[in-house]
């Protein structure tokens, strides 16, 4: 259910920042192309849906996986499956270690499972025996093991290539690709954990409450596919905790913003994203050191410039039209250049919770820089202080 939001947040936002977005390729599903005039051939009916995979991950899944035939089999017939990984290869995913693991399948005894090389891309093969009960096949879930993920450096799309053939026409996957006899499965994700904390100011104002918002760093585009410990380190071999949360798993679909609480602020900070699994912050209280043997286990890491800001307001009577104006005593912020750091104050609404809505701006000042008095911010919308 989405948080009523009742009270208003004022906040200082550096500008000249770059923030990355990246693009996420729609999900389609393959389609067959060109098959035989034969109708004892088998059939691919479901081309498969490969998970996305992630940079620290060496095992991947294609699951959904179905296969019609008409000819009647023996014990001695058998269908070959062909997993072709030649486009994963294309996006630096290694290959050359990689087996089948364990699998999910109906319809079907597998009884031989070998890895080809076809003009330098791996290929496996599956053999299975109908049991000639349903005349479909379906491999619920096949996982690849030992896939090298390391030269993984953006995220993209990608698909599996699938083909299929009976042992009575003896077709290898060259033969079907030669013919278009292949198919592709959906299109899945090679994904980056990732974080990104462009440089801000922290610490804002509260139209109706006395009190400040608490000191933080906030993340964008959080990604990562492990339940991880957020650490943020500072000091002059950046290794000194500043601040630290636990974030749950997010994919590259649920991409999300999120704020990591800070004991200390101002200055250059470095952010590392660390699967909780290899550590753990009970041995550690804010200031001290954090050993780099734990911090290089980060699968993500940026660094982000804190700013201290202060803003200061009078007393002031808002009505309900869309022409009304909030007025500053004062504003700044302060940096270790001179004070050049340019910058907005903007207006947020903020939840019952307390969390800061970011993406609804009710109006921003000018470009700002250093100390500022008497700054008037036109609102946008309607403002209902109660």
């Amino acid at each position: 259910m989405a948080q009523k939001m009742t009270i208003q947040c004022v906040v200082i936002c550096t500008l000249a920042l770059s923030v990355s977005v990246f693009s996420v390729i729609g999900v389609g599903i393959g389609v067959a192309e060109s098959g035989t005039n034969e109708t004892e051939a088998p059939t691919i009916t479901s081309s498969g849906e490969g998970e996305d995979i992630f940079s620290n991950k060496n095992k991947v899944t294609l699951a959904n996986i179905s296969i019609d035939y008409s000819q009647k089999y023996d014990n001695s017939s058998k269908i070959n499956v062909y997993i072709s990984m030649s486009e994963l290869e294309k996006r630096n995913i290694g290959t050359k270690s990689a087996e089948i693991g364990s699998y999910n399948i109906s319809g079907s005894s597998v009884s031989n499972i070998s890895k080809l090389d076809n003009q330098t891309h791996t290929v496996f093969k599956i053999q299975v025996n109908p049991n000639n009960e349903t005349e479909a096949i379906n491999f619920d879930k096949i996982e690849i093991l030992n896939v090298d993920t390391s030269k993984i450096n953006s995220t993209i799309s990608s698909r599996y290539k699938l083909g299929v053939s009976s042992n009575n026409n003896s077709e290898n996957y060259s033969d079907l690709k030669s013919k278009d006899q292949t198919t592709r499965s959906t299109s899945f994700d090679i994904v980056v954990s990732s974080v990104e904390a462009p440089d801000q100011a922290t610490i804002s104002s509260q139209i109706l409450a006395d009190s400040e918002t608490s000191p933080g760093v906030t993340l964008t585009n959080f990604v990562s596919n492990n339940d991880s410990i957020v650490i943020v380190t500072q000091g002059y071999n950046g290794t000194r905790l500043a601040g630290f949360e636990r974030q749950s798993a997010t994919s590259v679909s649920g991409r999300q913003n999120t704020t990591i609480g800070l004991r200390n602020i101002g200055g250059k900070k470095t952010v590392h994203v660390i699967p909780d699994s290899d550590i753990n912050m009970t041995n550690y209280d804010y200031g001290e050191h954090i050993p780099k043997s734990k911090l290089d286990a980060a699968i993500a890491t940026d660094t982000v410039h804190v700013f201290v800001s202060r803003i200061k307001f009078p007393d002031q009577v808002h009505n309900r039209s869309v022409n009304s104006t909030l007025a500053l005593d004062r504003v700044s912020l302060r940096d270790l250049n001179g004070d050049k750091t340019p910058y907005i104050v903007s207006i947020h609404p903020i939840t019952t919770d307390g969390d800061i809505v970011d993406s609804t701006i009710y109006g921003h000042s000018n470009r700002l820089t250093g100390k500022k008095e008497g700054i008037e911010i036109d609102l946008k919308y309607v403002f209902s202080p109660k």
